[in-house]
C-alpha cells in the first residue's frame, strides 16, 4: 500500500512539473566579451566571445567607419569573427548576439577593428655638397607611431658603417673638413610596434673652396707691346672680374 502511494506521489509530481526531472538547464551567459585588436595591414584580426548556455549559435554584425549601422554577416557563424585587414577595414567595429535553444539572447560589448600605421619613409634623405667648415645637413621625413632614429656613417676608404648616438632625430649635421668630404650616411627608422625600414644613403662632401693659388705679378713692355696679367685660382664655377 505504502509502495503504491509513494508511485502514485511521483506522478503527481511529474504530471505538475511537465518533467522526469532528468534535464539540466544551462543558463545564457557571456563568460568573455570580445576584444579590440590592432594589427598590421594584411595580417589577420581575430575577434572571439565566449558564452555559456544550451546549442549557442552566433550573429555577427559589423559596421566600417564611414557606415551609418551595422549589417550583419552570415560569413561567420561560430564564436570568432576574422578578417584580413586592410585601409578599408580600419576602424571597423563588430559585436555578436549569441541565442540558445530556448530562444534567449545577449548582446557583446562592440570591439574596434584597427590597423597598424606602419613606418614609412615620406622624404628620403639627399646628398649634400658644402664648403669647409660650413655645416652639412641631411634630413629625413617619415610617418608612423611613436618614431625612433638611428644614423649610421661610413668615411670614405672605410669598409662599413658605424652608428652615431649622437643624433637621434630626423636630421643629421656635421661641421665640414676635408676628413669628412665623402663620407656616407643613412638612416633606420623604427616605430613602436617594432617595425623597421632603412633610408638611401647619401653623400657628404665638401666644394672646392675658391682659393687664389698664383697671384698676378707686375710686368714691364716695350711700347706697342702686350702687357699679359695673369691670376690662377681653385673653386668651383669660378668668374673672373
Amino acid at each position: 500500500m505504502l509502495k503504491k502511494m509513494c508511485s502514485i506521489f511521483l506522478a503527481i509530481i511529474i504530471l505538475i512539473t511537465g518533467s522526469s526531472m532528468s534535464y539540466a538547464y544551462t543558463a545564457l551567459k557571456i563568460t568573455k566579451q570580445p576584444v579590440s585588436t590592432t594589427v598590421n595591414s594584411g595580417s589577420v584580426a581575430d575577434v572571439t566571445v565566449s558564452a555559456t548556455g544550451d546549442n549557442l549559435s552566433y550573429d555577427w554584425y559589423y559596421k566600417n567607419a564611414e557606415d551609418d549601422g551595422f549589417s550583419h554577416t552570415s560569413t561567420f557563424t561560430d564564436n570568432k569573427y576574422s578578417v584580413e585587414m586592410d585601409d578599408s577595414r580600419d576602424g571597423r567595429e563588430v559585436y555578436c548576439v549569441v541565442t540558445d535553444e530556448h530562444g534567449n539572447s545577449a548582446k557583446t560589448n562592440t570591439a574596434t577593428l584597427t590597423m597598424r600605421k606602419t613606418v614609412k619613409i615620406t622624404k628620403q634623405p639627399a646628398s649634400v655638397s658644402v664648403a669647409d667648415g660650413a655645416t652639412a645637413k641631411v634630413t629625413v621625413a617619415a610617418s608612423g607611431t611613436g618614431l625612433t632614429y638611428k644614423w649610421y656613417f661610413k668615411n670614405a676608404g672605410e669598409s662599413k658603417f658605424s652608428l652615431t648616438k649622437t643624433f637621434t632625430g630626423a636630421t643629421y649635421t656635421v661641421d665640414m673638413s676635408s676628413s669628412r668630404s665623402g663620407r656616407q650616411v643613412y638612416c633606420v627608422i623604427t616605430d613602436k610596434y617594432g617595425n623597421s625600414v632603412k633610408s638611401k644613403t647619401v653623400t657628404l662632401s665638401m666644394s672646392n673652396t675658391l682659393k687664389i693659388t698664383k697671384q698676378p705679378v707686375s710686368v714691364s713692355v716695350g711700347s706697342g707691346a702686350t702687357a699679359k696679367v695673369t691670376v690662377a685660382a681653385s673653386g668651383t664655377g669660378l668668374t673672373y672680374k
